[in-house]
This record gives C-alpha cells, sequence and structure tokens, in this order.
C-alpha cells in the first residue's frame, strides 16, 4: 500500500490510509522525503522507515532550497533521522530571504 502527503490528498488522506492499513494489521510506508513525510510517519505504529532519499553517490540530499535555514531531517552518526521537536512541520524557514525575495505582496487591510 502507497501513500504520500505530496499526493492531492494531503496529510489527512495520508493519514487515512495509514490508519486503514493499521486496522487490517498491515505496514504501510510513506513514499518520500521532507517534513510533511516526516510527520506523517512519525504519527503512526503502521510505518517502520522514514525514506529520506535514494542516497545516490552524485546527489545532495543535504542541500537546501533558498528558503530554508536548516533540515528538517538531518542524518546522526548511525545515519538515522530523528523527529524534531519544533512546532508544526519543523521547516525552519528563512523570513529574511523571504523578504528579500518577495516581488509583492497583499496585504489585507480593514
Amino acid at each position: 500500500m502507497r501513500a504520500g502527503p505530496q499526493n492531492t490528498g494531503g496529510l489527512t488522506a495520508t493519514m487515512k490510509v495509514l490508519h486503514l492499513a493499521e486496522s487490517v494489521g498491515m505496514s504501510c510506508e510513506v513514499h518520500g522525503n521532507g517534513a510533511a513525510s516526516l510527520a506523517v510517519a512519525a504519527a503512526t505504529f503502521t510505518s517502520q522507515f522514514y525514506e529520506r532519499g535514494l542516497l545516490h553517490p552524485h546527489a545532495d540530499y543535504d542541500w537546501l532550497p533558498p528558503h530554508l535555514s536548516g533540515q528538517v531531517d538531518p542524518l546522526d552518526a548511525d545515519g538515522c533521522v530523528t523527529l524534531h521537536e519544533r512546532p508544526g512541520l519543523g521547516n525552519l524557514i528563512d523570513t529574511d530571504y523571504i523578504d528579500a525575495h518577495t516581488v509583492s505582496s497583499y496585504r489585507v487591510t480593514r
């Protein structure tokens, strides 16, 4: 059974699939990495593995998009990922970068 938070159903649909698998004693793994996948994998006993990447020797899985200031899923010395304790999905968003690169914004005034 495959599910992933990147699908059009989002986190809610993914959690439903994981709970369905759990209800019939099946394992269900989330395929994909990132903050949402890590949170979903940590929220269930059905998912036993976290897919950080394919770890190809020529791929840099520690590369960060410029709007982030830190990894949500860094590997430890044993090659394991520990769930963070930050609020929400735990992304470390670089608001200074976003402010400096914002072309326009929409603000609601009352």
